[in-house]
């Protein structure tokens, strides 16, 4: 092998090491902004759930829905 196909190689190798990884750090990035967003998404039910009850004006205790919207009074 002369000098010339060494170094085509050499940089061949390098380049497809380097775009792989690129990928793989695109890939691993992709995937913990997923598992975040599960998490958050899941996490939000479980904060202000239909069986939450707050205190309203006049002391009422109204049930609040999954979004936090007054929904139907509790006695």
């Amino acid at each position: 092998m002369n000098t010339k196909s060494a170094t085509v190689f050499t940089r061949t190798v390098y380049t497809d090491f380097l775009r792989f990884m690129l990928a793989s750090l695109a890939t691993g990035m992709v995937a913990a902004m997923l598992l975040s967003s599960a998490v958050i998404l899941l996490s939000v039910p479980k904060a202000i759930s239909n069986d939450e009850v707050i205190t309203g004006d006049g002391g009422k205790r109204v049930r609040t829905t999954w979004a936090g919207l007054p929904g139907a009074e509790v006695a």
